[in-house]
This record gives C-alpha cells, sequence and structure tokens, in this order.
C-alpha cells in the first residue's frame, strides 16, 4: 500500500539526502501493491506526474493497482501536509474506504 509516496526525493530535486520510494528495489516486491495518489497533489516529491513510472518499476508484484483522485476541500495547509491534496483533504472517508475494499478483494 502506497499513498502519497514520496516519487522525488531531494537528491531527485538536486539535494542530498531524503530518499525516495525508486531508492529501493521495487522490483523485489512479489505481493500486490495498490497505489493511492492525488492527481492535484503540489507537494514537490509526490507529483502525479511520476505514478506512471513507479507502476513501471512494480515488475515482480502480481497486481498494481491505482487509486487515482481528484477534487477534495480547498488547502488549509502547505502542500505537503495532511490538509490539502497530499492528505486527500475532503476525500478522506472516501480514500479509505476505497482502498479497504481494494484489500479485502484480494485473495488469501
Amino acid at each position: 500500500m502506497l499513498t502519497s509516496s514520496i516519487l522525488r526525493g531531494s537528491k531527485n530535486r538536486g539535494s542530498p539526502g531524503a530518499d525516495d520510494v525508486f531508492d529501493v528495489d521495487l522490483s523485489a516486491i512479489r505481493k500486490p501493491v495498490l497505489i493511492a495518489h492525488h492527481r492535484e497533489d503540489a507537494c514537490p516529491a509526490t507529483q502525479f506526474a511520476d505514478v506512471a513510472a513507479l507502476q513501471g518499476k512494480l515488475v515482480n508484484a502480481p497486481a498494481v493497482g491505482l487509486l487515482a483522485y481528484e477534487g477534495g476541500q480547498p488547502p488549509i495547509s502547505s502542500p505537503c501536509e495532511a490538509r490539502s491534496q497530499h492528505g486527500y483533504y475532503g476525500l478522506e472517508r472516501r480514500v479509505v474506504s476505497e482502498i479497504a475494499a481494494w484489500i479485502k478483494a484480494r485473495p488469501r
């Protein structure tokens, strides 16, 4: 389960330090993976445009799902905090419900 994943760590933005999800061997994942991401997430580290690259790295996951969201409430926090699209502000119940449904639908 990946939500609002860090897809551009500070190294990829020209600064040393913080890792992003691409620093992990994503090809080693052999379980279903669900990605939840807001299309309008304005956090520089979690741009929706990078989700396709993430999906492409999950080559050994038996299933890769994507829940892509739009809308919600206007942000009242900075773009990288919870009360913005980054935290699915105004969509929280829907997001949690859809994540739970996806998990329940997976064979055990």
